[in-house]
């Protein structure tokens, strides 16, 4: 098998993949739900493109009669290398779609202070949170706003727990991930949280809801960050969407 045809197979295989993820409302833990329609469009090209670029191959191979006849070696490279996309189908399609880890993101970014960095938005302020904040809003809040001014101010949120070495042992980051375009650009953003006794209760990458409080009255972990005293924290199941935007 020609390494050009192994690649139009390979273009093959991908595309069918996507336009199955497509499908399945699998793609969003790749790209932007912005982009699903874009990325499909492009797969479904591709697909197109794959098969009619193999179909002029094959009438193209069956023409030259002047090719030789491949031994025993060849047969059995071609062999191999049908088996290869076999498996890379299986895999890429079989295997169930994931989200990003908290340990992927323990080493991404820092969460909290990096909000500013995050995938370009404008900023969530005071006077623009909205009626449902996420843990992105509050990470954009925190970041722009005087503590004194989010003291007492009452908090509920979903995110995975996540730890990094800026934080005492009895404070976690409730995060989640927040896309631009695609995974590869997806970073951490969150709000540090103190529960004492949490490790006897959760593990690093568990989701919950947190209901909290935060408080001025302690020092954040991490500059640009407002501390948020637990009053509650329910373990809960990874959402169908488990970015923020």
């Amino acid at each position: 098998m020609k390494r050009s045809t192994l690649s139009l197979l390979a273009a093959l295989v991908a595309s069918c993949v996507i336009l199955c993820y497509a499908a399945t409302g699998r793609l969003v833990l790749y790209v932007h739900p912005r982009h699903v329609l874009l990325s499909a469009l492009m797969a479904a090209i591709g697909l197109i493109g794959s098969i009619g670029a193999l179909a002029l191959r094959a009438g193209d191979d069956h023409e030259d009669h002047g090719a030789a006849t491949p031994g025993a070696r060849g047969r059995l490279a071609a062999g191999g290398s049908a088996l290869l996309v076999i498996a890379m189908t299986c895999a890429l399609g079989l295997v169930p779609a994931a989200s990003l880890s908290a340990s992927s993101a323990a080493r991404r970014a820092p969460v909290g202070a990096a909000a500013p960095l995050a995938p370009a938005r404008e900023p969530t302020t005071l006077e623009t949170l909205p009626e449902r904040p996420t843990v992105r809003d509050w990470s954009d809040v925190s970041a722009s706003t005087d503590p004194r001014d989010l003291d007492g101010r009452d908090l509920d949120v979903d995110g995975f727990v996540m730890v990094t070495d800026s934080l005492d042992e009895d404070t976690y980051w409730v995060a989640r991930f927040a896309i631009t375009c695609c995974a590869l650009d997806a970073i951490p953003v969150g709000v540090p949280v103190r529960d004492p006794g949490w490790r006897n209760r959760l593990q690093p990458g568990d989701w919950v809801r947190l209901s909290g409080t935060f408080t001025a009255d302690e020092p954040a972990p991490v500059d640009g960050t407002v501390l948020v005293r637990a009053e509650s924290v329910v373990p809960i199941d990874e959402p169908d969407d488990p970015y923020v935007y």
